[in-house]
């Protein structure tokens, strides 16, 4: 019998489109429907009864595609409403070449509610709440925050308008190829040992995404954007330049292949949104049409399996043959660029010699992407700026230092001996920032750099989420001299905008008591300077309701996590920032932490 087999998953969202995602059991079409749908407040009044009497039904239809005998299909729904509640339903008809199987169309229902809302007008000022978090790998499914979100949007379904986060981004680890939980592993044996090929991969996701109604309810009405990061494919996933060269050379090539196909399918795929209107230029949210992978599914939807297009494709640009684009931007405001911190670092298809004064991990991105990262900012110089990263670009202090200084070599000079030296540090602070797993952003050099100059330029505070690390916290950067060049007249200004970290992490993958300790060891120091940039430690404070704000220790935030930011403009052009980390208690979404600050008002050159 055809049935929903992985989602349905809402994406890609803007103020007039969706795209909504679907795994089913066999090949067919599937049809989506949405309506307006009533929206009534808990404390105000009911919007336009209405709405869904006079505006028409949304009916978009797609086939599936089929990759690795599994079939998927992620449709678009366009010429929507902004700010519009939208009730879905999903029939699906097999195809008619299943001669044992009803043709009929089958409605297709897996989660008491299938609604989304479209994002406000981008050119508007309004609120904005999001929710992120990263690394979830089930080690224990009852504290596991992404499942207690579902239960908790359940909750507050008729408070939906005012309480439930607009977006949400999953920034990292959303499985863990590399090391399954036991309970992945119960119920797909082949995952022992980790995920080996495309099916392995696919079982993962299958299983992350459909262990529980909770979390599909999750991401069933909430529109949620991914980036990968290393445990996608395996840990350590290009730590360093010659990773990728030694995993070719050790016979893994198909492990990279078949993760990053399984990446595109079940994460990058719905990130795009594909162009509205082809007559207009594209929008800096839309996919670029000229995109291998689309082609590659728009083509297999018509016949044929695209399990070994996708591996040639991948497979070349693991070679360096072709760059596939896996970052993008999200229409909303304040406006969000998710960064790709992973797949597109520096690489070296063969090892190279450590020169002195040579950075070894000079990029953490390509200069292609910080060049679209810097022309995004110009755009955007209005609002503060929203940064997704899946590794921080702030670190507490003392690891930021560590970091930096791994990232930097000694420079050449005449004399044979200080040239054999610095040959000799060059090797040894690679050795140790491999074994030490330094893959943020200050160890790799030139982006490091590039990112000061930023800040020397832009008028507008950057706000950076990222993961990772499992554990959380919220830190500030500023030019060491704090001051900042106008780029259109040279004039200086006496105070720099802010670099603003917030980390959450892990949505489930809490941090041993061992790893906890040497956290804690080196948050005696709560403020640095380094690599151009002072950095501090933000103050932290525990969530009690009924009691007086108290920080959390050392301001670091350990244990499982989902995090609320919130944007609310201000009448002088500002933003009041306000970020509570969620946890769960008694199969419950609770609040634990929390942070606020004000942006500076941002003063367009």
């Amino acid at each position: 019998m055809l049935s929903l087999r992985v989602g349905p998953l809402v994406r890609a969202t803007s103020a007039d489109s969706a795209v909504i995602w679907v795994e089913l059991s066999h090949p067919g079409t599937i049809t989506i429907t949405a309506t307006p749908q009533q929206e009534t407040t808990v404390d105000g009044p009911e919007r336009d009864t209405s709405a869904e009497s006079i505006t028409p039904a949304h009916i978009v239809t797609s086939r599936t595609v089929c990759v690795g005998n599994r079939y998927y299909a992620a449709p678009q729904l366009r010429g929507l409403q902004p700010a519009t509640w939208y009730r879905y339903t999903i029939q699906a008809q097999n195809d008619q070449s299943t001669n044992n199987q009803s043709t009929a169309p089958q409605p297709q229902r897996v989660v008491p509610h299938q609604c989304f809302r479209t994002l406000d007008n981008p050119a508007s000022q309004y609120a904005l709440t999001l929710a992120y978090g990263s690394c979830r790998r089930l080690v224990n499914p009852r504290q596991d925050t992404l499942s207690a979100l579902g239960r908790w949007l359940v909750q507050h379904y008729e408070d939906r308008e005012n309480r439930w986060p607009r977006l949400l981004l999953l920034i990292g680890d959303q499985i863990y190829a590399d090391a399954p939980s036991s309970a992945a592993i119960r119920q797909h044996a082949s995952l022992r040992g980790g995920a080996r090929d495309f099916s392995n991969f696919a079982a993962l996701y299958e299983f992350s995404w459909t262990h529980d109604t909770s979390v599909r309810q999750a991401l069933a009405t909430v529109p949620t954007y991914m980036i990968c990061d290393d445990h996608e494919i395996t840990n350590g996933w290009n730590t360093v330049p010659f990773w990728r060269a030694a995993q070719l050379k050790q016979g893994n090539e198909q492990l990279l292949v078949d993760g990053l196909v399984a990446y595109w399918i079940y994460q990058g795929w719905g990130n795009l949104l594909q162009r509205n209107v082809e007559d207009k230029p594209r929008a800096p949210d839309e996919a670029p049409a000229d995109d291998p992978r689309l082609q590659i599914m728009a083509a297999a939807a018509q016949s044929g399996d695209a399990l070994e297009e996708l591996r040639t494709c991948m497979r070349q640009s693991i070679y360096g043959k072709t760059r596939l684009q896996w970052y993008y931007s999200i229409p909303t405001s304040p406006p969000l660029f998710v960064s790709d911190a992973r797949t597109d670092r520096e690489e070296r298809l063969a090892p190279q010699p450590i020169e002195p004064g040579a950075e070894t991990s000079n990029r953490i991105m390509s200069q292609q992407q910080m060049d679209m990262l810097k022309s995004w900012l110009a755009t955007h110089q209005a609002q503060p700026a929203v940064l997704v990263s899946s590794v921080p670009v702030l670190l507490p202090p003392l690891i930021g230092f560590a970091e930096y200084v791994m990232g930097r070599r000694f420079g050449p000079q005449s004399s044979r001996i200080w040239h054999l030296i610095a040959h000799l540090m060059g090797h040894l602070q690679q050795k140790f920032g491999e074994k030490a797993q330094f893959d943020h952003w200050p160890v790799f050099a030139q982006t490091w750099d590039e990112v000061v100059d930023l800040l020397k330029t832009q008028p507008q505070e950057i706000l950076v989420l990222s993961g990772d690390v499992h554990f959380s916290y919220t830190m500030e950067a500023r030019l060491k001299a704090g001051k900042a060049t106008d780029a259109s007249d040279g004039a200086v200004h006496k105070s720099s905008p802010r670099l603003l970290q917030f980390v959450c992490s892990p949505i489930d993958n809490r941090l041993g008591t061992r790893s906890r300790r040497k956290i804690l060891a080196q948050s005696w120091l709560q403020q640095g300077s380094y690599g151009g940039l002072q950095t501090c430690i933000r103050p932290l404070y525990a969530s009690y309701r009924q009691k007086a704000e108290k920080r959390v220790c050392k301001d670091l935030l350990f244990g499982n996590s989902l995090a609320f930011v919130s944007f609310q403009p201000q009448a002088n052009g500002s933003y009041h920032i306000q970020q509570e980390y969620m946890g769960v208690d008694n199969g419950h979404l609770k609040p634990r932490a929390k942070c606020q600050l004000q942006t500076q008002r941002s003063v367009p050159t």
